[in-house]
Order: C-alpha cells, then structure tokens, then sequence
C-alpha cells in the first residue's frame, strides 16, 4: 500500500521527501519538501544545527538578528494533515498558511462535500480524498503562500521543520527529536 507521501507527492507532481512532525498542538502534520543542501551546509559549517527550543531560539536571534531572516534549511511544499474528519484537519493545519501550502487528506465522501469545497477554496486549504485501497484524488489544489512577515516564530518552525528532516535522513540533529513513523 502506498503511503500518504507517496500518495500526495504523486498527485502534485512532486518529487520530495516526507516527514511527520509536532509542529503546533499533540497531532502530527507531515512535511512534504527537502533539506536546502546550500543552507544545511552553511549551518553545518558554523556548527548550528536545529535551535527547536523557542526561548534559546529567541536567544540566538537576539545574538545574533541575522539568524531569523536567513533562508530556511527547508524547501517546504507542502503542509498536510492526514485525519479522519474536514474539522480534525481544519484545525491542525490552520495556523501553517504562512510555511507552505497547506493541504488535508481526508475520506472522499467528506472531501467532496459542499462544506468542505466552501471552507477550503475559501482558506486556500488543498483538498485530497483518500480512498481505501485506491489511489487518492485531488479535489481541490492548494493555493500558494504569501510571504510572511518573518519574526523568530517563522524561524522557530523551519527549526522544527529541518530537525524532522535531519532525523528522517539519520543526521545528528540538535534538540528534541521526535523519529518520525510511517504515514498512514
């Protein structure tokens, strides 16, 4: 059986990676994207590595301003929230609007309904109904990201993000580190 990755990426067009991850709240979100080999190996050289804690991450952004404005260690292209029900993954992925496109895999029925078609062209939010045993369909793409305005928080994400990626590629990452398991 293919996994949601596989599943997602193949219905983007995308070739990227996928780890899950606890980047806001207890469920988990998958990240769709890839390490930004430049950027690792800038942080490599300078011996930084994921800063996941939020207080010693606005300690270093204080030391040193530049740190919050660099490009991300993460090429994200998608945030996804694979759950049972529109509201499960409505919830989780909401706050995710300003890191990438954000889409939620959910079963067909749900996906294809009028709620979910108003609440998710209206959000931007992409739409995927998973299907049992079938491969999934796109009913509705996700729309692309504005630009933030950047703060320590936006940075405090892309460390949590590039942490995920280090232990999925068995790097030696630095701050808690969450394994992640397959997706569903």
């Amino acid at each position: 059986m293919r996994t949601a990755v596989d599943q997602i990426t193949a219905l983007m067009g995308w070739p990227a990676t996928g780890v899950e991850t606890y980047i806001t709240g207890s469920t988990p979100l998958l990240v769709l994207g890839e390490i930004d080999g430049n950027e690792h190996a800038r942080r490599v050289a300078e011996g930084r590595l994921p800063v996941t804690d939020a207080f010693l991450l606005r300690c270093v952004c204080h030391e040193d301003p530049g740190f919050a404005t660099r490009p991300s260690p993460v090429n994200a292209r998608a945030i996804v929230a694979v759950r049972r029900r529109w509201n499960s993954a409505f919830e989780a992925i909401g706050a995710m609007a300003a890191f990438a496109p954000r889409i939620v895999a959910i079963p067909a029925p749900q996906a294809r309904s009028d709620q979910v078609a108003v609440e998710a062209i209206a959000t931007g939010i992409g739409v995927v109904a998973t299907n049992a045993g079938a491969p999934w369909d796109l009913v509705h793409a996700p729309a692309p990201v504005r630009a933030p305005v950047r703060t320590w928080v936006h940075r405090w994400v892309e460390e949590t993000m590039y942490n995920a990626f280090l232990a999925a590629v068995e790097h030696a990452p630095v701050g808690p580190v969450i394994k992640p398991r397959a997706s569903p």
